[in-house]
């Protein structure tokens, strides 16, 4: 029997890990405008500071602009994601990476940092509906 290459398209499994470390990495590089078109948009983002809550994606930007993120440069490592539940329609991650500053920086800083994404399924492919860091 020869071997037929899989053909089939990725599972929302595996496309919502992608897309979460992709997620990440795009946010601390401040590309906002991917991460904007991967959301809903009723999309929830819970920061972790009083003051990161956002409950669209321009709120999500604004926040996220406050926060300074193209003038702190970070190595992200120790990454882990994993899915904590998955049906059809939709899939939580949850993880956690070890974020610090490059050593150019002129502050010194190292943080753990946990998340949990909900992503739902949309003709547009996987969307994230609630993010929490």
């Amino acid at each position: 029997m020869e071997h037929q290459p899989n053909t089939s398209t990725p599972s929302l499994r595996d496309v919502a890990l992608a897309l979460t470390r992709e997620f990440v990495h795009r946010f601390w590089d401040a590309d906002l405008a991917w991460c904007q078109a991967r959301m809903t948009s009723a999309c929830t983002w819970v920061g972790a500071q009083e003051d990161q809550r956002a409950c669209s994606p321009d709120a999500f930007r604004a926040v996220a602009e406050r926060m300074g993120l193209q003038r702190v440069s970070v190595i992200l490592t120790n990454e882990e994601y994993e899915v904590a539940a998955c049906c059809d329609e939709l899939c939580v991650v949850t993880g956690r990476y070890l974020k610090f500053s490059y050593p150019a920086e002129n502050e010194a800083m190292s943080q753990w940092q946990r998340l949990t994404f909900a992503w739902e399924r949309s003709s547009k492919g996987p969307r994230l509906a609630h993010c929490h860091v």
